[in-house]
């Protein structure tokens, strides 16, 4: 079994695939670069959100100093739509600071859904 593939930086530019984006509160997101999708999947007492578990539109994502691309060391705001073409709105996230951005196999994508109308009820709770 080989090592998997890490990186220091995903500029959405250039990057294809499929990535695990890991933070310092455990929880994962995992993009699918080509299909411009999230899926947030929160760590064992982390902070849980709306939309958790389900595959999501990503509309951009930024820190401080760049956009559409992520960076170790960095914090990131992800603004994802998860009804696209409908109207309605986006949600966003900041995420704990990144400590690993690994490249996932097409058979390691985790399962997730699409969003259905009862996602969005479950407002954010803390994990303390």
């Amino acid at each position: 079994m080989t090592e998997p593939h890490t990186v220091q930086s995903l500029d959405f530019a250039t990057a294809v695939g499929l990535w695990r984006i890991e933070g310092t509160s455990g929880t994962s997101y995992t993009i699918h670069v080509d299909a411009r999708l999230v899926l947030r999947k929160p760590a064992p007492g982390a902070a849980t959100g709306p939309y958790d578990g389900c595959w999501m539109h990503l509309v951009g994502v930024a820190s401080t100093e760049e956009v559409d691309v992520l960076r170790c060391g960095r914090r990131h705001r992800w603004d994802l739509d998860p009804a696209p073409g409908e109207p309605g709105f986006t949600i966003w996230w900041i995420q704990t600071e990144v400590t690993a951005i690994v490249e996932l196999r097409p058979t390691e994508r985790p399962d997730g859904h699409l969003p259905g109308p009862r996602d969005d009820l479950t407002g954010f709770q803390s994990g303390r």
